[in-house]
């Protein structure tokens, strides 16, 4: 990893395993002040055992949850003055139909909604502080079926793979759309594929997931080397023309036909203003 010398701050969601705990270890040994969105207290308390574990200040939070994201948006508002980084971090696929605390899919819900809702209510502080918001799509997005009218999943039979597909596209999605809007106030966007990373990310699924992971476990990356994409966007010098693209192996790359269809994502975003709208 390109190493790190200037004292920073991020805020991450879902740092306590996988990739994400590798990153907020990588930067605390670095010096950076981490600020952790994540539903995992015990972790969370050995993480801040660690050497330089002062610097990790953890706000539990299930980001799915829109009263939790809304709640924990103010007091980051409150206590941070300069905000380096924001990582959308937190994912998972979700094996069967779901629904969060306020009626959405779960993984539309968790997967892009409750980081739309963070990033957008942190934005005068993104924007003054000129930040690099990462959101943590992945190759799945290349699954993904885009229906607007059955964000819920009542009228067609219920897909993890398309549903989380979706929500990775979604990732994508919101990066290009913040890059359209805001880079020319300062704020830089972008979206990333890990790589395929062994870790416990898909420990609680069953049937095509398993199996899967069960086939490609000899071939898959470690979470060091799979969170090598996320540092790089982090701590990486003059990347921000590259604002607004997707990543992969740190360079940038195409995703799918799907992923480059600008009205579909104009109208994510406006989908999802609408969602959240009385929670800022």
């Amino acid at each position: 990893m390109r190493p790190i010398y200037s004292m920073k701050t991020i805020v991450i969601t879902g740092g306590t395993s996988g990739i994400g705990e590798v990153v907020v270890k990588t930067l605390l040994d670095a010096g950076w002040e981490v600020y952790m969105l994540a539903r995992n207290e015990k972790k969370a308390i050995a993480l801040q055992k660690r050497p330089k574990g002062e610097n990790l200040h953890f706000y539990a939070c299930d980001v799915s949850d829109l009263t939790q994201v809304q709640m924990v948006s103010k007091q980051l508002l409150n206590r941070i003055d300069h905000l380096d980084v924001l990582m959308n971090n937190a994912g998972a696929i979700i094996q069967s139909r779901e629904l969060s605390a306020q009626g959405h899919e779960m993984s539309f819900a968790l997967n892009h909604l409750g980081h739309f809702l963070l990033t957008q209510s942190l934005l005068s502080s993104l924007i003054k502080s000129k930040t690099r918001v990462i959101n943590v799509s992945s190759e799945a997005h290349r699954a993904a079926e885009i229906n607007f009218d059955d964000l819920n999943w009542k009228k067609r039979k219920y897909s993890a793979i398309k549903t989380y597909g979706f929500g990775k596209l979604c990732n994508i999605y919101f990066a290009q759309q913040l890059h359209e809007r805001y880079n020319n106030e300062g704020l830089t966007a972008f979206s990333l594929h890990p790589g395929v990373v062994n870790t416990n990310f898909a420990g609680n699924t069953s049937g095509v997931f398993k199996f899967m992971k069960n086939i490609m476990s000899p071939f898959m990356i470690t979470p060091e080397q799979g969170a090598q994409t996320q540092m790089h966007l982090a701590t990486a010098p003059y990347i921000e023309k590259h604002s607004g693209r997707y990543f992969d192996k740190r360079r940038p790359k195409h995703p799918a036909p799907i992923g480059l269809d600008k009205k579909a994502a104009k109208k994510l975003w406006e989908i999802s203003e609408e969602l959240v709208k009385d929670f800022y």
